[in-house]
Parts: C-alpha cells; sequence; structure tokens
C-alpha cells in the first residue's frame, strides 16, 4: 500500500457526527482514514439529525463553538458568538422564503464565523469543503482559502442533474466549480455533468464512498429483531423522506403480502415519522405487523440487519451516490433501485440487482424475481460484493483522496514558483 504523505488538512463539513446520515458518517470515516498519517481537523457546525424545525442555516448561527480532540481527529464546531445570534436566527428563519435576504446573511455570516474558523485554514495545506447544506460556508472555505493561498478542494454531492431549476446549478455553485482547484464527483456521471456546465475536467476526480460497515452482531441480541432470524425480509436503509422513495416501497410491498405471507419490510432510518407510525398502527390493529422500523441502530446492528436481508430497496429519486447499495453490495445482498444515471454507475442491471421503473408495481415484480429465483438472488449477490471489494473500498478511496490533496499542494507550490519568477523578472533591471 502506498504511503500517504504527512500533511495538515482541514476537512470542512457543515452537519457531522454525532448526526446520523451519509456524508456524516462517509466524511467521519475519511477524516479517520486519512488521520493515521497525517494531523487532521474537521470543521462542522451542526450535529443534529433533525432540519425540519430549525434550517441548517439556523443551527449554524445558534451552535456554541466548541474544540473537541479524542485522540485522533481534532473536531471544530464553530458558531455564531452571542452578538450575532439574533441577527442570524432572524436571517435564517426568512433565508428560504426571501431570497434577497440571502446576500445580507452571508455578510453577516461570515462576519460572525471568520473570526472562529480563519486560524484553522491559515494552518491547514488542504481545505477540504465536503457538502451537505450551507452554501454560505462553502463559500467562505473558498474565498479564506484564496486568501491564505491554501488549496480548495470541494466536494459537492450534486443530488439533481436533471432540473433546470436544481440549486447545483445556481450561479454560487457555478463559481464554487469553477475556483476550486480540485473537484471530486462520486460518479463518472457527476463527473460528466460538471464538465457540461464548463468545469475542466483536469480538476475532476471521480473518487465514491466506501461501505460503513462493522462486524457482524447477531440479530437474536435485539428482542425486536428476532422475528427477522431466518425469515425473508426486504430492506430499506435511508431517511424517511418522499424523494427517498420508502411509502413507494411500502406500496409495492402491499402487493407482495398475499403472495409471500411470510415475507417482511424492515426500514431502518434516524427518526420515524408521522406518515410511517400511522401505516404501523394500522398493521398493528389489523394484526399484520410484519413491517418492522429500526431507529437509528448501531452500526453493528445495522450490518447484521443488512447482512441478513433478501434484498436492499432503496427506490430513491435522487441520489449522489446512493452508500446503501453499496453497503448491500458489501454484504452479498442483491439491490432493487430505480434506473437512475447515477444509479447505473453503482449497481448494473441484472449484474448485482435490479433496477426498474418508479412505481410500485415494477418493484414489486423485481422483488419477487428476487424471491421465487433465489440461486439469481445469490449470483448478484456474489458479484456485488466482489464490485464492492474492486471499486469502492476505503482503501482506495484514502489512496485517491490523498492523490487529489498531494496534486493541489503541488500545483499550488508551482503557481507560487512561476509567480515569484514572474515577479522577479518584472523587477529585475533593463
Amino acid at each position: 500500500m502506498e504511503s500517504v504523505p504527512k500533511g495538515k488538512y482541514l476537512i470542512w463539513v457543515p452537519r457531522y457526527c454525532p448526526a446520523v446520515g451519509g456524508t456524516e458518517f462517509h466524511s467521519r470515516h475519511l477524516a479517520y482514514a486519512l488521520a493515521q498519517n497525517n494531523q487532521v481537523t474537521v470543521v462542522t457546525h451542526s450535529d443534529k439529525n433533525a432540519v425540519s424545525t430549525l434550517s441548517m442555516t439556523e443551527q449554524a448561527a445558534t451552535t456554541e463553538t466548541c474544540i473537541e480532540y479524542d485522540g485522533v481527529v481534532e473536531t471544530a464546531r464553530i458558531g455564531a458568538g452571542l452578538n450575532n445570534r439574533r441577527i442570524l436566527q432572524f436571517l435564517g428563519r426568512h433565508y428560504s422564503d426571501w431570497t434577497a435576504f440571502r446576500p445580507v446573511y452571508q455578510a453577516c455570516f461570515n462576519y460572525a464565523i471568520r473570526s472562529q474558523v480563519e486560524p484553522f485554514i491559515g494552518k491547514a495545506d488542504v481545505v477540504h469543503y465536503i457538502y451537505n447544506g450551507l452554501t454560505d460556508a462553502a463559500c467562505l472555505a473558498r474565498d479564506l482559502s484564496k486568501k491564505h493561498h491554501v488549496p480548495f478542494v470541494f466536494t459537492p454531492n450534486v443530488l439533481d442533474t436533471s432540473s433546470a431549476t436544481s440549486p447545483w446549478r445556481s450561479r454560487r455553485f457555478r463559481s464554487l466549480y469553477h475556483s476550486a482547484d480540485q473537484l471530486i464527483a462520486l460518479t463518472t456521471c457527476e463527473a460528466e455533468w460538471l464538465e457540461s456546465l464548463g468545469v475542466a475536467g483536469s480538476k475532476i476526480n471521480v473518487i465514491p464512498y466506501g461501505p460503513i460497515l462493522s462486524q457482524r452482531q447477531h440479530l437474536a441480541h435485539n428482542t425486536n429483531l428476532k422475528p427477522l432470524i431466518d425469515t425473508p425480509y426486504v430492506l430499506f436503509v435511508g431517511r424517511l423522506r418522499k424523494e427517498k422513495g420508502y411509502l413507494l416501497l411500502v406500496d409495492a410491498f402491499s402487493k407482495l403480502r398475499e403472495r409471500f405471507s411470510t415475507l417482511k419490510l424492515v426500514i431502518v432510518a434516524p427518526e420515524l415519522t408521522a406518515e410511517l407510525a400511522s401505516i404501523l398502527d394500522e398493521d398493528c390493529r389489523s394484526g399484520d405487523d410484519r413491517i418492522r422500523f429500526v431507529e437509528n441502530p448501531e452500526q453493528s446492528v445495522k450490518t447484521s440487519i443488512i447482512t441478513g436481508a433478501t434484498a436492499m430497496c432503496v427506490p430513491s429519486q435522487v441520489e449522489s451516490l446512493g452508500g446503501m447499495y453499496i453497503e448491500a453490495m458489501s454484504c452479498a445482498v442483491p439491490v432493487v433501485a430505480l434506473d437512475l444515471p447515477v444509479t447505473r454507475c453503482v449497481v448494473r442491471h441484472e449484474q448485482e440487482g435490479l433496477l426498474v421503473q418508479s412505481n410500485p408495481v415494477a418493484i414489486a415484480s423485481a422483488i419477487a424475481f428476487l424471491l421465487n429465483n433465489p440461486d439469481s438472488a445469490r449470483e448478484m449477490g456474489l458479484r456485488g460484493k466482489a464490485r464492492a471489494e474492486n471499486h469502492f473500498s476505503w482503501r482506495c478511496v484514502t489512496q485517491k483522496v490523498s492523490g487529489v490533496y498531494r496534486d493541489a499542494i503541488s500545483a499550488g507550490r508551482n503557481s507560487s514558483l512561476v509567480k515569484r519568477s514572474g515577479n522577479l523578472r518584472n523587477n529585475s533591471p533593463a
């Protein structure tokens, strides 16, 4: 394995663990992997799961500044000072509705945050902003990096490339793409989209995330999950948002109930929504409680649930990568997902799983095929495991990200030498 040179890396991700989510987990895993040979600092603003009552913008405005070190990674949770909070809280509540307030908010946010985060940037060799909200912070990270002549690496985690009104097409995002020294795209689909916006292909690096898994723990250790042992079940893992397709899967499952009397649906999510709670209550009253909800399990339990699944089905309509598919593949579990350009970069149809149209009938038919054809399902799972090991391992991810950092640092040094050389020539006597 190629050794990673020593460096001082700053990873800036707005929402970070203990908040639950794909980007949160992946950012932490990357930080800890890089910290084995480097000094890594994580700058963040929020550790909250819910973003419904308080937007990410307001959370950043109310977070107390706190610096922690766990012996591996330094984490700085940066918040606004007391005197700036009321203004930012007011502007944050109206951020989405009053677009005219956004430049005002960004100016106030920069003023409140800059002095607290700038010392970290001034000491870094690379600043890597991983986007999961708070565009104002991304712009500030870019501006401060330029001010201190520190290379700026940007992972945009683009969710929506289909809509002309997608925020990832906005003026500020385009500016971030073009001004970043290096970009990390999670898929070739995202890389091609960035190039279509005029971003230089030479600075776009395709590096997906790896799976977040742990050693298997037997389901028998959890009383609520004992009924899943030796029972076929379809698994959903993700946030309970409409675009993730969990209600679509519930509709598809209703079409499978009579045909497969022992089949269960297991939904793993950070929090329970009112809609799903209503469905669970109705099932309980009818005496058919085959839909099981597991709230925010430990990684060992989640890994065990994935490993025992008959199929992973997350019919998500928008994804930057689809880390849950990679986790299923790593556990030799076949995948059922919607047929989207980004999904095709991870799961190949009829190879590691089945890609279907966005309707309950198509989803139910794909699940039924896997249940009726266990040999095909097993082969898909094994192909998925091999693909995950060859294309989505953390060893490869860490090596590639380290390479991006090295390239950014080297380009920055060469640029400084060229600039210095030019200044010497310009100042030399005739």
